[in-house]
This record gives C-alpha cells, structure tokens and sequence, in this order.
C-alpha cells in the first residue's frame, strides 16, 4: 500500500501568492520527506502517524504536516481519497492565533459545513493529476 501526495504547480502558486516563496519552498520540502514516510506504510491505520494531526469529520479527512517557515509555525491541509490512496493539498495557513480564533479553526470550520465539496475538489484533483 503506497499512498501519493498531489501538489500541482497550481498548488505551489497558489502558496507563493498567499505566503511567499520561502513557504512554498519549506512545504514542498516537508510533502517530499512525507512521501517517503508514506512508502513505508504497510496498512491505512499507520496514516495518522505520520502527520502532526489526521482527523475526520464527515467523511472527510484530513492531515496536516507541520513545517516552519520564516521562524514561524506553519500546516499543510491535505485531504484523503482514499480509493485512489492519494491526499490532496488543499490549504497551507500559518499557526499564530490561539486555535479557537485561527485561520486553522476557520478552514477545519469550512470542511466541516461543506465536506462535499471539499472531497469533490479533491477527487477532481486526483483525477485530472493521477490520469484515472
């Protein structure tokens, strides 16, 4: 069982637009490192170990990798298909606020309220980057 992580170029502009190039270096670098901790595993259940956080809410799930960047904390939001064994990036934020008032909070809000759309972006990615 081999998972794959989707970042587009797309995605990597999209991060450079909100964050910087140094951020979209930083990410890039850390869903790389992830990628290989993905081709060690062996079942679904080790998914969560390999993430700051992997959660679900609805159908929907979700991990975040942890990266610093400018001297500052920052996480991927990506999302699981899992019929094509592949998470989706979806957000990048940077962690500043307490949690409950974060951007963080806001984006895990959303997911919450619209977790069909959520996973149909996601598998429009998985579609249009995996040739499915």
């Amino acid at each position: 069982m081999s998972y794959e992580i989707l970042f587009t170029e797309e995605h990597r502009e999209q991060v450079v637009h909100n964050h910087g190039e140094e951020v979209a270096n930083q990410l890039e670098e850390r869903l790389e490192k992830k990628q290989k901790e993905l081709e060690l595993i062996s079942e679904p259940n080790q998914l969560g170990r390999r993430f700051y956080n992997y959660f679900g809410y609805d159908g929907v799930k979700i991990a975040e990798p942890s990266f610093k960047a400018h001297r500052n904390q920052y996480r991927g939001i990506l999302i699981l298909v899992e019929n094509a064994d592949a998470l989706v990036f979806y957000k990048v934020i940077q962690k500043k606020e307490r949690y409950e008032s974060s951007e963080q909070f806001r984006t895990v809000q959303s997911i919450e309220k619209n977790p069909r759309k959520v996973m149909k972006y996601a598998k429009d990615v998985v579609l249009e980057e995996m040739d499915l």
